[in-house]
C-alpha cells in the first residue's frame, strides 16, 4: 500500500518534521525520469524540478506498472494498492486479504501509521504471532509518530506487544533503523512494550 503521490498534508501532526511536507517521497515523479529530484534532508528540502516545460508526472497506475516491473511482481506475487490509506484501506480490499505474517509500517506519519493499523486490526489482518517493524520510529520526538500510533493502538485494540531485539538499520549508510514487535495476543492485554531502546529519539535529517 502506497500513495505513490508521496506523504499527505501533515498539518495536523503534533511534531513537525520540516522534510515530511506534501508530496515529499513521489513515486509519480521520481519514477517519471523527467524530474530532477533536489534533496538536502537537513535542511528540508525534497523538491522535484521539471527538466522541460511539458515535464508531467505520471499518473498512480503509471507508476505502479513502473514499480511492479522492478520487483518483478507478477512472477513474485506482488499486489501493490495505489491511493492515500484513508483511499485505499477499504473493507472489500480486506475481504480479499489473508492475515498478515508480518507487516512494515513505513508511514512516518502518526495519522498515516493509524489508518494503517485500525484497518489491519479492525479486519483481524494482524493478530497474535503476527511480526511488525516501524522504519521511522526514531525520527521524531519519542511519543509522536509511529510511537504514538503504535502506543495508541495498543490501548485501543489491547494488544501485547513484544519488542524483539535490536533496532536494525536497512543498509550501509542508510537513514532508517527498523523497529520489530511480535504481536503475542489481541484483545486480552495492552502492552506496548517500550523498552529503554526505544524512549528516545534519533534525527537522521
Amino acid at each position: 500500500f502506497d500513495s505513490f503521490r508521496g506523504l499527505p498534508d501533515a498539518t495536523g501532526e503534533t511534531y513537525q518534521n520540516p522534510l515530511w511536507k506534501p508530496g515529499t517521497f513521489s513515486d509519480v515523479h521520481e519514477l517519471s525520469g523527467r524530474y530532477h529530484v533536489k534533496s538536502k534532508p537537513r535542511e528540508g528540502i525534497w523538491d522535484y524540478i521539471p527538466k522541460t516545460r511539458e515535464s508531467k508526472p505520471l499518473s498512480v497506475d503509471e507508476a505502479i506498472d513502473k514499480r511492479m516491473k522492478q520487483l518483478n511482481g507478477h512472477a513474485s506475487r506482488i499486489r501493490l494498492i495505489g491511493g492515500f490509506y484513508n483511499e485505499s484501506l477499504t473493507p472489500a480490499v480486506a475481504a480479499s486479504a489473508l492475515p498478515a505474517l508480518f507487516a512494515d509500517f513505513n508511514c512516518d506519519l502518526y495519522t498515516s501509521t493509524m489508518d494503517a493499523q485500525r484497518w489491519l486490526f479492525e479486519h483481524n489482518l494482524l493478530r497474535a504471532g503476527s511480526i511488525i517493524s516501524y522504519d521511522d520510529w526514531f525520527h521524531t520526538p519519542f511519543g509522536a509518530g509511529e510511537s504514538a500510533a503504535h502506543m495508541e493502538i495498543a490501548r485501543l485494540y489491547r494488544v501485547h506487544f513484544e519488542h524483539l531485539s535490536a533496532s536494525l538499520r536497512q543498509g550501509p549508510g542508510a537513514a532508517c533503523k527498523l523497529v520489530f514487535f511480535r504481536i503475542r495476543s489481541v484483545g486480552v492485554r495492552a502492552h506496548a512494550d517500550i523498552t529503554p531502546r526505544l524512549n528516545h529519539t534519533y534525527y537522521w535529517n
